[in-house]
């Protein structure tokens, strides 16, 4: 009986907690200042290389948006991947840049080109995070990761998995415009 108790307060009443379904108000997506300030941004403003070998910025400042997605390509070919996020973001016009920034996961080139060819991203630019210093900035745990952030670089929100809460704030900010 004790055994069971130690385990109902330490591992099952603490996984309920966490496993909760977060509230379909888009409130909760919006960070803190405290947040934001943990963020590299030097990281995301620096200027890099796609695949193609033009140069970008996490960041964009010509654009008021900038929505990028930490993913793993293997996930989308088993249909957990980012693709329909972003392919609903393009959708909504140019005033939002979207980025992809591939985990160095033994990954090469290849691989990502296949991968933008197979869901019809050819236009989206994609970085190899090598060192994995974006994806530990940001705070990535988990693949598919999504964020917003404004021309400003503060970070809107953060959202993962197959989320559809950003495009839903990003349609409600583009409106208010």
């Amino acid at each position: 009986m004790k055994l069971f108790n130690f385990l109902l307060l330490t591992v099952i009443l603490p996984w309920f907690a966490i496993a909760k379904e977060a509230p379909s108000d888009h409130s909760s997506l919006i960070t803190t200042s405290k947040q934001i300030s943990t963020l590299k941004h030097d990281l995301l403003s620096h200027n890099y290389k796609d695949l193609d070998g033009n140069n970008f910025r996490l960041l964009s400042k010509s654009k008021p948006y900038s929505y990028i997605v930490v993913f793993e390509a293997f996930q989308s070919w088993e249909g957990d991947g980012p693709e329909e996020q972003i392919k609903k973001i393009k959708l909504l016009g140019d005033k939002v840049q979207v980025s992809m920034i591939q985990p160095n996961m033994n990954i090469n080139e290849s691989v990502v080109e296949s991968f933008r060819k197979d869901f019809g991203l050819q236009n989206t630019h994609v970085l190899i995070d090598r060192y994995n210093k974006i994806t530990s900035a940001l705070d990535v745990w988990q693949t598919p990761t999504h964020f917003l952030f404004d021309n400003k670089g503060r970070l809107l929100g953060k959202a993962t998995g197959q989320s559809n809460d950003l495009v839903e704030l990003l349609k409600q900010l583009l409106k208010e415009q």
